[in-house]
């Protein structure tokens, strides 16, 4: 049986570190082939992503995550994607690739206070902009009521030991690796609705706005538009093309 983990969290809360002890851990306890896929890989390829982060180049960076993904399954028991996923439509694209592949899918959410995210960024010499944990952070999407959204772990990193985390997730997983749990869920209706259908479709109508280059200098004002629009287009059920048209006028009120 097939699985596939996903993280959830910002910057700097410890996901990479886990992820790996993970992994480990599972190969040696379970006897399972286990690989740690994260979009950092992908960044490292490319040299110009390793020393600057480059907003146009993320949708490219994200598609070749879920390409990699969605290939490692067909060689590995146990999957486990180290990203941020902090929008609940970033979870639901690998959900669809468990669902295409018939393995399970677990999820784990990564909490931690925004400040000592910051400090523990500071210690590893700032990999990562400040700023940008600070956006992440103020983005993130919290779980769903879906139940392939509900994390089946949290991992409250207020300094707990590192070991101990791993064994209680070890502990959830040791009866559901071999248990074929994806077609258990299919039977529960876990298609994304109304509200999820408007999430995915303003963040579609937002990342295409922000590498216009009449709107670059307008991004954190288009991304903070996101939400009332939203709101309004859930409530009023606006086509695409009227979530086009109110996102136009609203930045140029601006």
């Amino acid at each position: 049986m097939r699985n596939l983990i996903i993280f959830m969290g910002i910057p700097s809360s410890g996901k990479t570190t886990l992820a790996n002890l993970l992994a480990k851990r599972i190969e040696l306890k379970f006897n399972k082939k286990t690989m740690v896929i994260g979009s950092d890989q992908i960044r490292k390829m490319i040299p110009i992503l390793s020393e600057k982060f480059l907003p146009d180049r993320e949708e490219m960076v994200r598609t070749l995550t879920l390409k990699f993904i969605d290939y490692a399954l067909d060689y590995n028991d146990v999957v486990i994607n180290d990203d941020m996923n902090y929008y609940k439509s970033m979870r639901h694209d690998f959900y669809k690739i468990a669902l295409k592949k018939n393995c399970n899918f677990f999820l784990i959410m990564f909490k931690i206070d925004l400040e000592r995210a910051l400090e523990w960024n500071i210690k590893r010499g700032i990999p990562i902009p400040q700023e940008l944990i600070k956006n992440v952070s103020k983005k993130f999407d919290p779980p769903s009521d879906y139940l392939w959204d509900r994390p089946i772990f949290v991992v409250n990193n207020r300094g707990e030991n590192l070991e101990e985390n791993v064994d209680k997730i070890l502990t959830l997983l040791q009866d559901k690796l071999d248990i074929n749990l994806i077609e258990k869920n299919k039977k529960i209706k876990n298609t994304p609705g109304k509200s999820e259908y408007y999430d995915k479709l303003t963040r579609k109508i937002v990342s295409e706005l922000i590498q216009k280059p009449e709107f670059i200098d307008k991004r954190e004002n288009i991304l903070n538009l996101r939400k009332s629009i939203l709101i309004e287009s859930i409530d009023k059920d606006f086509d695409e093309q009227k979530i086009r048209t109110l996102f136009i006028k609203k930045i140029n009120e601006l």
